[in-house]
Protein backbone atom coordinates (compact mmCIF):
# COMPACT_ATOMS: atom_id res chain seq x y z
CA UNK A 1 0.00 0.00 0.00
CA UNK A 2 1.58 2.86 -0.90
CA UNK A 3 -0.30 5.28 0.95
CA UNK A 4 0.85 3.76 4.18
CA UNK A 5 4.38 4.07 3.21
CA UNK A 6 4.74 7.68 2.60
CA UNK A 7 6.16 9.50 5.20
CA UNK A 8 3.30 11.97 5.85
CA UNK A 9 1.82 8.73 6.83
CA UNK A 10 4.61 8.16 9.60
CA UNK A 11 4.18 11.79 10.41
CA UNK A 12 0.61 11.72 11.37
CA UNK A 13 0.83 8.13 13.69
CA UNK A 14 4.05 9.67 15.39
CA UNK A 15 2.24 13.70 16.01
CA UNK A 16 -0.68 11.41 17.37
CA UNK A 17 1.27 8.89 19.76
CA UNK A 18 3.09 11.95 20.88
CA UNK A 19 -0.26 13.67 21.63
CA UNK A 20 -1.67 11.27 23.53
CA UNK A 21 1.55 10.59 25.39
CA UNK A 22 1.63 14.24 26.20
CA UNK A 23 -2.05 14.02 27.86
CA UNK A 24 -1.59 10.87 29.31
CA UNK A 25 1.79 12.58 30.83
CA UNK A 26 -0.78 15.78 32.09
CA UNK A 27 -3.11 13.37 33.15
CA UNK A 28 -0.09 11.81 35.76
CA UNK A 29 1.09 15.53 36.72
CA UNK A 30 -2.89 16.55 37.66
CA UNK A 31 -3.20 13.87 39.81
CA UNK A 32 -0.21 13.99 41.32
CA UNK A 33 -0.56 17.94 42.39
CA UNK A 34 -3.99 17.78 42.83
CA UNK A 35 -3.81 19.37 46.07
CA UNK A 36 -1.98 22.35 44.51
CA UNK A 37 -3.66 25.74 44.47
CA UNK A 38 -4.24 25.96 40.91
CA UNK A 39 -5.46 22.50 40.29
CA UNK A 40 -7.71 23.09 43.60
CA UNK A 41 -9.25 26.21 42.10
CA UNK A 42 -9.39 24.53 38.50
CA UNK A 43 -11.59 21.79 40.00
CA UNK A 44 -10.27 18.84 39.37
CA UNK A 45 -13.17 16.68 38.51
CA UNK A 46 -13.60 19.56 35.27
CA UNK A 47 -9.66 18.65 34.48
CA UNK A 48 -10.35 15.16 34.75
CA UNK A 49 -12.73 15.12 31.87
CA UNK A 50 -11.32 17.74 29.98
CA UNK A 51 -8.45 15.08 29.97
CA UNK A 52 -10.41 12.43 29.10
CA UNK A 53 -11.66 14.44 25.82
CA UNK A 54 -8.07 15.55 24.63
CA UNK A 55 -7.18 11.64 25.26
CA UNK A 56 -10.01 10.49 22.99
CA UNK A 57 -9.27 13.63 20.44
CA UNK A 58 -5.54 12.26 20.32
CA UNK A 59 -6.63 8.51 19.55
CA UNK A 60 -8.76 9.12 16.77
CA UNK A 61 -5.97 11.29 15.34
CA UNK A 62 -4.05 8.39 15.67
CA UNK A 63 -6.28 5.37 13.63
CA UNK A 64 -7.44 8.24 11.04
CA UNK A 65 -4.61 7.61 9.15
CA UNK A 66 -5.06 4.56 8.98
CA UNK A 67 -6.32 1.99 6.10
CA UNK A 68 -9.87 2.16 6.85
CA UNK A 69 -12.32 -0.83 7.93
CA UNK A 70 -15.55 -0.45 9.29
CA UNK A 71 -14.64 -0.84 12.68
CA UNK A 72 -12.24 2.04 12.30
CA UNK A 73 -14.78 4.00 10.60
CA UNK A 74 -16.83 3.70 13.58
CA UNK A 75 -14.14 4.07 16.67
CA UNK A 76 -12.90 7.27 14.87
CA UNK A 77 -16.16 8.96 14.27
CA UNK A 78 -17.20 7.89 18.17
CA UNK A 79 -13.88 9.08 19.59
CA UNK A 80 -13.77 12.64 17.57
CA UNK A 81 -17.39 13.35 18.59
CA UNK A 82 -17.36 12.33 22.41
CA UNK A 83 -13.48 13.89 22.51
CA UNK A 84 -14.79 17.14 21.42
CA UNK A 85 -17.54 17.13 23.42
CA UNK A 86 -15.32 16.20 26.90
CA UNK A 87 -12.73 17.94 25.97
CA UNK A 88 -14.66 21.72 25.11
CA UNK A 89 -17.86 21.39 27.10
CA UNK A 90 -16.88 21.49 30.42
CA UNK A 91 -14.65 24.50 29.35
CA UNK A 92 -17.91 26.20 28.01
CA UNK A 93 -19.67 24.99 31.53
CA UNK A 94 -17.13 26.77 33.29
CA UNK A 95 -16.29 29.81 31.58
CA UNK A 96 -20.27 30.21 31.45
CA UNK A 97 -20.20 30.26 35.55
CA UNK A 98 -17.57 32.47 35.57
CA UNK A 99 -19.23 35.21 33.65
CA UNK A 100 -22.08 34.81 35.25
CA UNK A 101 -20.27 34.97 38.79
CA UNK A 102 -18.55 38.48 37.38
CA UNK A 103 -22.09 39.87 35.92
CA UNK A 104 -23.46 39.61 39.59
CA UNK A 105 -19.92 41.12 40.83
CA UNK A 106 -20.70 43.82 38.77
CA UNK A 107 -24.48 44.77 40.32
CA UNK A 108 -22.94 43.60 43.76
CA UNK A 109 -25.27 41.07 43.64
CA UNK A 110 -23.72 37.64 45.54
CA UNK A 111 -24.01 34.74 43.14
CA UNK A 112 -23.57 30.62 44.09
CA UNK A 113 -22.68 27.92 41.71
CA UNK A 114 -23.26 24.60 42.52
CA UNK A 115 -20.73 22.61 40.58
CA UNK A 116 -23.08 19.44 40.95
CA UNK A 117 -25.54 21.12 38.77
CA UNK A 118 -22.09 22.22 36.48
CA UNK A 119 -21.32 18.34 36.05
CA UNK A 120 -24.64 17.32 35.77
CA UNK A 121 -25.26 19.98 32.61
CA UNK A 122 -21.91 18.36 31.40
CA UNK A 123 -23.25 15.14 31.94
CA UNK A 124 -26.63 15.59 30.74
CA UNK A 125 -25.24 17.07 27.21
CA UNK A 126 -22.68 13.89 26.60
CA UNK A 127 -25.17 11.45 27.15
CA UNK A 128 -27.44 13.04 24.68
CA UNK A 129 -24.25 13.00 22.07
CA UNK A 130 -23.20 9.52 23.31
CA UNK A 131 -26.89 8.47 22.44
CA UNK A 132 -27.15 10.01 18.76
CA UNK A 133 -23.49 8.35 18.07
CA UNK A 134 -25.53 5.44 19.24
CA UNK A 135 -28.08 5.92 17.06
CA UNK A 136 -25.93 6.61 13.65
CA UNK A 137 -24.05 3.47 14.88
CA UNK A 138 -27.29 1.87 14.71
CA UNK A 139 -29.28 2.94 11.98
CA UNK A 140 -26.76 4.17 9.54
CA UNK A 141 -23.07 3.14 9.96
CA UNK A 142 -20.19 4.62 8.87
CA UNK A 143 -18.28 1.89 6.37
CA UNK A 144 -15.53 1.76 4.47
CA UNK A 145 -16.11 3.16 0.89
CA UNK A 146 -13.93 2.54 -2.33
CA UNK A 147 -13.90 5.01 -5.08
CA UNK A 148 -12.48 3.79 -8.70
CA UNK A 149 -11.61 6.55 -10.67
CA UNK A 150 -9.71 5.93 -14.11
CA UNK A 151 -6.82 8.31 -14.85
CA UNK A 152 -6.00 8.15 -18.59
CA UNK A 153 -3.31 10.53 -18.52
CA UNK A 154 -1.08 8.16 -16.62
CA UNK A 155 -1.84 5.52 -18.55
CA UNK A 156 -5.40 4.61 -17.74
CA UNK A 157 -4.47 3.38 -14.62
CA UNK A 158 -7.31 3.05 -11.96
CA UNK A 159 -6.61 5.72 -8.22
CA UNK A 160 -8.22 3.49 -5.47
CA UNK A 161 -9.68 6.11 -2.58
CA UNK A 162 -10.73 4.97 0.22
CA UNK A 163 -13.00 6.68 3.10
CA UNK A 164 -15.41 6.50 5.57
CA UNK A 165 -19.31 7.57 4.52
CA UNK A 166 -22.43 6.44 5.31
CA UNK A 167 -25.65 6.32 3.53
CA UNK A 168 -26.71 9.99 4.19
CA UNK A 169 -24.61 12.85 4.90
CA UNK A 170 -26.50 14.27 7.62
CA UNK A 171 -24.93 12.13 10.22
CA UNK A 172 -21.60 13.37 9.60
CA UNK A 173 -22.79 17.37 9.05
CA UNK A 174 -24.39 17.05 12.15
CA UNK A 175 -21.68 15.33 14.04
CA UNK A 176 -18.83 18.23 12.47
CA UNK A 177 -21.74 21.05 12.80
CA UNK A 178 -21.75 20.18 16.86
CA UNK A 179 -17.94 20.20 16.50
CA UNK A 180 -17.67 23.45 15.14
CA UNK A 181 -20.22 25.04 17.42
CA UNK A 182 -18.13 23.86 20.87
CA UNK A 183 -15.52 25.37 19.31
CA UNK A 184 -16.84 28.64 18.19
CA UNK A 185 -18.51 29.05 21.52
CA UNK A 186 -15.33 27.99 23.69
CA UNK A 187 -13.47 30.84 21.84
CA UNK A 188 -16.33 33.33 22.22
CA UNK A 189 -16.30 32.46 26.19
CA UNK A 190 -12.88 32.87 26.58
CA UNK A 191 -12.77 35.82 25.31
CA UNK A 192 -15.20 37.40 26.71
CA UNK A 193 -13.34 35.81 30.26
CA UNK A 194 -10.08 37.27 29.65
CA UNK A 195 -10.02 39.87 32.15
CA UNK A 196 -11.89 37.70 34.38
CA UNK A 197 -9.66 37.58 37.02
CA UNK A 198 -9.26 41.43 37.35
CA UNK A 199 -12.77 41.77 37.58
CA UNK A 200 -12.89 39.28 40.49
CA UNK A 201 -10.14 41.01 42.56
CA UNK A 202 -12.57 44.51 42.21
CA UNK A 203 -15.50 42.54 43.24
CA UNK A 204 -13.23 41.16 46.54
CA UNK A 205 -12.10 44.66 47.27
CA UNK A 206 -15.92 46.13 46.69
CA UNK A 207 -16.63 43.25 49.58
CA UNK A 208 -14.40 44.14 51.86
Amino acid sequence: NWYNMHPLFYFAIGLGIFVTLSVLATFIMTYRFRSNQVIVYAQIHFLIIILTGFLLASIASIIYPLDPSNVICTMNHWLQTMGYTLGLLPLLVKVAAINKMTLGARKLRRVQVDRNKLLGAVALVATITAVYLVIWTVVDPATRNEDLTLEEERGNLVAVRVNCSSSSDVWIIAALSWELLLLVCATVLSFQARNVRQEFNESQSLAN
